[in-house]
């Protein structure tokens, strides 16, 4: 989704980024971008603590 909205790579641009984005996350988000990264954990974790796999899930968007 961030490919289609913006032209750039989540991966490359967004893996090492504030507090929230990329793998694990801890503190207080350190601006919007972050913000986002932290509702998009807490999504991820609630799916699967209803039993979904997020990560290997294909959906469209």
């Amino acid at each position: 989704m961030i490919r289609a909205a913006t032209g750039r790579s989540a991966l490359l641009s967004y893996s090492w980024y504030g507090c929230f984005c990329g793998i694990g996350g801890s503190g207080t988000p350190v601006d919007a971008t972050d913000r986002c990264c932290q509702a998009h954990d807490c999504c991820y974790r609630r799916l699967r603590e209803g039993g979904c796999s997020p990560l290997l899930t294909p959906y469209r968007f």
